[in-house]
């Protein structure tokens, strides 16, 4: 059950039957499950291809959870793929010229915003952990 992507991607499930559904959260997952050995060749594959259409198909958003922009290949294979991506960042931990290196290897049409992530822990007066930064 854990590697229903790369079975999906292998062609051994559908996408529709490899989706898990949590009804109380209102939330289908496709877990990614065992890393393949080459990942980045899967992801860009007319098999990954298929089954975003596939999916596109049953919902209206899909989020491809990704490892980070740097080093590895995976993120601008998957943007190919992907309508729009949202870097996330970890307040007090990502140095700026990082993340302005990342998002230079990126297309910027495709990149809708980014989130600070973990801001409760950078020292702010919110208590909560919400904070809004207008860009």
């Amino acid at each position: 059950m854990a590697s229903r992507q790369l079975d999906v991607l292998m062609g051994t499930i559908s996408a529709e039957d490899a989706v898990l559904n949590i009804a109380e959260h209102h939330l289908s997952i496709l877990p990614a499950g065992t890393i393949p050995s080459h990942p980045a060749e899967l992801l860009g594959s007319t098999a990954m291809r298929r089954a975003l259409d596939t999916l596109r198909t049953r919902f209206d958003r899909i989020l491809i959870d990704m490892p980070p922009v740097a080093p590895l290949a995976d993120v601008s294979i998957a943007l190919g793929l992907a309508d729009g991506l949202l870097m996330i960042v970890r307040a007090g931990v990502t140095p700026k010229p990082a993340i302005e290196r990342a998002l230079s290897g990126l297309d910027a049409a495709k990149v809708l915003g980014l989130v600070l992530n973990d801001a409760g822990a950078a020292g702010s007066a919110y208590a909560d952990g919400y904070h809004y930064v207008a860009g």
